[in-house]
């Protein structure tokens, strides 16, 4: 959490669309969100057969690799 708190302090936003971004965040996103350890098991398991997973801010940027 404390990435994205970091992420919405540095957004400039106000505090009533600052309150709505934590909310869906906490709520919303986090909760459904995929592992870095679930992507790597799901590249592997398609027809690529790996990726390469590295964080990037508050997401991940994935690379399919065959």
């Amino acid at each position: 959490m404390d990435d994205i708190s970091a992420y919405i302090k540095n957004a400039n936003i106000g505090w009533a669309n600052s309150l709505i971004y934590r909310v869906t965040f906490r709520y919303l996103l986090i909760p459904r969100a995929y592992s870095k350890r679930q992507f790597t098991e799901m590249a592997a398991s398609s027809r690529f057969g790996g990726a390469e997973v590295s964080e990037s801010g508050i997401g991940f940027e994935i690379t399919l690799t065959k």
